[in-house]
């Protein structure tokens, strides 16, 4: 299978609840404030996306972290990933693992984290956390939700988005 023969379908929405347990939810409001009331802190463009070619996947490196980052994106033109793609991406490694998308991502990208920071999520204890996939070093994928100031050099590397533009209308 080719680059443009990759499609990752999005069936599901993402549930913080389902997914990660109880009193986990999305981000809603500033960022200053709680996070239980306001609009959710999603990328509805990527909420609406059911079906993104690989091929329009877009490696954006940005100097800095957390909420630098997210601010720097969310002013692009660019469509951050949402939870939903990750829930798509994440059991279409479970189903398929070898031939996973992650691994084709893998084995011809050199990709080993992707970030999701389309869908910001709120912690049982109040922090705002993103949610990412790693490539551990014994060559299997995992998923983590961390705390938006950590500041370690993987987090402020890059982020992949989608150019709408790359999109087949």
């Amino acid at each position: 299978m080719t680059n443009a023969d990759r499609v990752i379908v999005v069936t599901k929405q993402f549930d913080p609840v389902e997914f990660l347990g109880e009193d986990w939810s999305i981000w809603k409001g500033p960022i200053d404030g709680d996070g239980l009331s306001g609009d959710e802190d999603v990328d509805r463009r990527a909420q609406a996306l059911t079906q993104i070619p690989v091929s329009s996947l877009v490696f954006k490196k940005y100097e800095g972290s957390g909420e630098t980052k997210l601010r720097y994106l969310k002013a692009t033109n660019y469509i951050r990933l949402s939870a939903d793609v990750f829930l798509a991406l994440w059991e279409n490694y479970q189903r398929n693992r070898a031939n996973s998308i992650l691994e084709y991502l893998f084995e011809k990208k050199g990709i080993v984290y992707l970030d999701f920071l389309g869908t910001i999520l709120r912690h049982p204890n109040g922090n705002r956390v993103m949610i990412y996939l790693l490539r551990s070093a014994d060559g299997r994928w995992c998923w983590f939700c961390e705390w938006f100031i950590i500041n370690l050099p993987i987090y402020r590397n890059f982020s992949f988005v989608v150019e709408s533009g790359r999109l087949a209308s």
